[in-house]
């Protein structure tokens, strides 16, 4: 099923700190003088997110719903993770389980199962084929974790275990990025010297998908574009 990701709109400006008045009814009221330089740390913030604001208000880019692309990323996360990588720390979990509590479960029962029978003939081999069995799964599967532990790190170099969403600075990204996405980067540049981009991918493997054209502004982080879709269409919502 193809999915809709939506944009919203771009939030209204911030209102600026004012120095005295704040501080002054701090002081005042509350006994708390709030450092000139901390507010004057503020301040430049704000101001530096409504340019962000009012660039993307300019231009008309309105960025994705930031709380469906988290739940799409970790959609797709977990759809290109192997299905090996998934079970990889639980057949750990139950391997290390079982070479841990095993031969001290096979004599358990193994002695409950001679007190109940009695210390006939018939009780002693039950006994010794409940321990060899026990043992011999224990070396059935060493063998297989071993081989599987030395496949993994044959393959290592060649694979990824898991999908990840990697954040690169668009000018370390040597995939393709599409023109209408590059002139949206530089016409927020040009009005916001202070926006920074990077580029949000899913890496499987070799592959890299769905990749997100992310702006950050001092602590703001958007998703304004998307390319390579599979999942969903790209949908402006005016």
């Amino acid at each position: 099923m193809v999915q809709t990701l939506t944009r919203v709109d771009v939030p209204e400006a911030q209102s600026v700190v004012e120095f005295d008045e704040v501080a002054f009814q701090a002081k005042e009221v509350l006994g708390y003088g709030l450092p000139k330089l901390q507010l004057t740390a503020e301040n430049e913030r704000i101001s530096q997110q409504n340019a962000l604001y009012a660039a993307m208000k300019e231009l008309d880019i309105r960025p994705f719903d930031e709380k469906q692309v988290s739940q799409y990323k970790a959609k797709m996360a977990r759809r290109h993770t192997p299905l090996s990588s998934k079970f990889s720390f639980a057949w750990q979990f139950v391997f290390g389980f079982g070479l841990s509590f095993g031969p001290p479960l096979v004599c358990a029962l193994s002695g409950i199962a001679r007190l109940c029978v009695g210390p006939g003939l018939f009780g002693e081999v039950f006994l010794a084929s409940g321990i060899g069995t026990g043992a011999l799964l224990i070396i059935v599967l060493s063998y297989i974790f071993r081989d599987k532990s030395k496949d993994s790190k044959e393959d290592e170099p060649e694979t990824v275990p898991v999908a990840e969403w990697k954040l690169i600075p668009i000018q370390d990204y040597r995939g393709i990025v599409p023109e209408f996405v590059l002139q949206t980067a530089i016409d927020l540049k040009t009005r916001c010297p202070v926006a920074a981009f990077y580029i949000d991918e899913l890496v499987e493997s070799r592959r890299k998908l769905d990749p997100f054209l992310v702006v950050r502004c001092v602590g703001l982080q958007k998703h304004i574009e998307v390319w390579n879709e599979p999942e969903f269409k790209q949908k402006r919502v005016l």
